[in-house]
Formats: structure tokens, sequence, C-alpha cells
């Protein structure tokens, strides 16, 4: 009898140490899961954002910065209007996204008719 307990305690340790070993690689893809999905859930698609931002620049309108913020959601253009109302139609343009909120232009770059430095900020969802 305690021969088969032998026998089976050293089948039994054989096997746990086969398993361990298989515990552990399935550990290690459960982990790197974790991370590809942590990941996953912060990836953004910009392409057709970039696109759909870029579609809606009128004629007159020069960029000369554009950046994107994700932690506060915010679309900055700097740039030049030829006129204040190429400004105005981009600010139209923007507001017309499914995708933005809020289009902010200081009154204080509307003073100008023509010939427009500007900066505009925009909030997306």
């Amino acid at each position: 009898m305690q021969e088969y307990f032998n026998d089976v305690s050293s089948n039994l340790v054989a096997t746990n140490n086969r398993h361990a070993e298989k515990n552990k690689i399935i550990k290690e893809i459960n982990a790197l899961i974790n991370q590809t999905d942590a990941i996953q859930q912060t990836y953004t698609a910009w392409s057709p954002i970039i696109t759909n931002l870029a579609n809606t620049i009128p004629e007159g309108i020069l960029i000369n910065n554009f950046s994107l913020n994700s932690n506060n959601h915010t679309v900055t253009l700097n740039g030049s209007a030829k006129t204040r109302e190429n400004l105005l139609q981009m600010q139209t343009n923007l507001n017309n996204l499914d995708f933005i909120e809020n289009v902010n232009i200081p009154l204080s770059q509307l003073t100008e008719k023509i010939n427009v430095a500007f900066s505009v900020t925009a909030i997306y969802k």
C-alpha cells in the first residue's frame, strides 16, 4: 500500500510540474491579452477624423499648424484666412461635423477683414 501511495505521489508531482509550466504559459498569455485589450480601449482611428476636418477647410484658408489633444478632446488649427468670411465659413463647416461639439474663435481674431491670423479650438466627442 505504501508503495502504491509513493507511486501515486510521484505521478502527482510529475503531473503538477507539467501543469505548472502550462499554467505559467496560460498566465503569460492572459496578461498579454489584458494588455492588448487596455491598448485597444484607448485606440482612436485618427485617419477618418483628420480627413473629415481637412474636408471642412474652405478656399482662402491656410493651415500652418494642426494639433489633436486626446486628453482634453480638442483640435487646434492655426493659420491665416484671406478674409473674415473664409474664417467664419470654416467655423460653420467645423460646427456641422457630427463629432465636433463646439468651435471657438476668439473675438479679437474677427476684427480684421482681410489676412486674418487665427487660432481656432474645437472640442470633439
